[in-house]
């Protein structure tokens, strides 16, 4: 089992994540989708741009479906981005939460 990451290195990712987004217009593609396995529970990162939006409701739903109880969610605009991280926990955690289900279905959820 993964140790989660210290807030240091929370913050770190989160503020590298920004300055790729920063950087040129074009270069990186959203939306962006990141899963951050913290043992037991999980982060998710999604970078979108503010024309197209994203429905909340829609990414709660799919965690749920795939077995994980959102505990906490937030986001921020900078620019023409929104930047979404949720938390979100195991609801039995010996049965887990499929990361890679939830990382293909929150793809093909913001595509």
């Amino acid at each position: 089992e993964a140790a989660p990451p210290s807030t240091v290195e929370v913050i770190s990712r989160d503020e590298e994540m920004m300055r790729m987004n920063d950087n040129d217009h074009n270069a990186t593609r959203l939306p962006i989708i990141q899963i951050i396995d913290l043992g037991g529970a999980i982060e998710v990162q999604l970078v979108t741009s503010l024309e197209r939006g994203l429905k909340l409701g829609q990414v709660i739903r799919v965690l749920e479906e795939e077995g994980a109880e959102v505990g906490n969610c937030s986001f921020s605009i900078q620019g023409d981005k929104v930047f979404h991280t949720l938390h979100a926990e195991a609801r039995i955690p010996r049965v887990g939460m499929g990361k890679s289900s939830i990382q293909q279905r929150l793809q093909e959820l913001v595509r």
